[in-house]
């Protein structure tokens, strides 16, 4: 099976941008050392500060799975209830 490639639109709550943006950070070493995590990492879009994407490979669905019921997922999700606003999640295949 070809990896999946996961892109995440993740909008902030204007004015709160720093406190998402710390919070998804702190996702990335913990993340990195899960199973079936290729690569994982966050942009801030230059336009709108309050725009974050993550760019994510992993090596299967299963594998994307348990990341999001993840300990250090779960505890960001409660951090950030007042900071960020939605996610949007697109699964891609390379072609």
């Amino acid at each position: 099976m070809p990896n999946l490639v996961v892109i995440a639109k993740i909008t902030a709550v204007e004015g709160k941008s720093a406190a998402a943006k710390a919070a998804l950070l702190e996702l990335v070493e913990p993340t990195r050392k899960e199973a079936g995590c290729i690569q994982y990492v966050f942009h801030q879009d230059l336009n709108n500060p309050h725009l974050f994407y993550a760019y994510e490979i992993w090596e299967s669905m299963e594998h994307l799975g348990a990341h999001g019921k993840s300990a250090h997922i779960l505890a960001m999700r409660a951090k950030t209830k007042d900071s960020i606003i939605s996610s949007e999640l697109s699964f891609l295949n390379k072609i």
